[in-house]
């Protein structure tokens, strides 16, 4: 009896131990994934798009690209320029304009160099070296010409200045009074270069109430001239 009892208790102990064997080698099922059970989603680095950094002369494009945009709708739109000058000054134009309807906004400047009526002057001819010039001056002062002055440089070099006069008949009667002295000189016309301010209006009106702006103002400036542009653009140019 007591064997038999010793073999059933070893029989249960050795069943115990091969199902224990046969479900630690048993594979576990794995949950299946899918895409909603994750917040988030990790990458590789090679796989993040990333925007390219703009430099400070790159983004001057864009901004400059972006006023040419501007410009090209607005005249292909009601936007209107047009350019009025010369004037000494921009206050020569800003002090009528304040009477106006035209705000600073819309009131650009440029300023140009124009080569401009000076006066009259009669001249020795140049000779062909300052020594020959020298000369001539002293042959002058001989017939009794004191009112010269010699030009050692420039597009003048080597002629003798005999006077600048504001009329073309004051220059006249200088060179008869010359030639009663046996002098040969001639009249030219003397200009020089001086800078003068335009103003620009630039306004996103209609052409009626441009070509009424435009009357006016030809009507107030009448030396000066009063253009209607094409190119409105204003990078050149300053504001008020």
């Amino acid at each position: 009896m007591r064997y038999l009892f010793f073999l059933v208790l070893l029989g249960n102990v050795l069943f115990y131990v091969w199902e224990w064997r046969a479900d630690a080698l048993r594979p576990v099922p794995l949950p299946e994934k899918h895409a909603n059970d994750y917040d988030h989603q990790i990458l590789l680095l090679s796989e993040v798009k990333t925007e390219p950094e703009i430099s400070e002369d790159q983004q001057q494009v864009q901004v400059d690209r972006q006023s040419e945009d501007l410009s090209t709708q607005g005249s292909n739109s009601n936007l209107i320029c047009f350019e009025i000058g010369p004037f000494d000054d921009k206050n020569q134009f800003l002090n009528w304009n304040e009477q106006n309807l035209v705000k600073a906004e819309h009131i650009f400047f440029n300023i140009k160099s124009l080569k401009v009526f000076s006066g009259y002057m009669v001249y020795y001819p140049a000779a062909e070296t300052i020594s020959q010039a020298e000369e001539n001056v002293a042959i002058l002062e001989a017939k009794g010409v004191s009112d010269l002055w010699l030009f050692k440089f420039g597009e003048m070099k080597g002629a003798i200045s005999l006077g600048s006069h504001d009329t073309e008949e004051r220059a006249k009667q200088a060179l008869e009074g010359l030639e009663k002295l046996g002098v040969d000189a001639m009249i030219k016309v003397h200009s020089k270069i001086e800078k003068y301010t335009f103003a620009r209006i630039v306004w996103n009106i209609g052409e009626q109430e441009a070509s009424m702006l435009i009357a006016n103002y030809k009507e107030k400036f009448i030396d000066q001239k009063v253009e209607k542009l094409m190119d409105c653009s204003t990078k050149t140019l300053t504001a008020q």
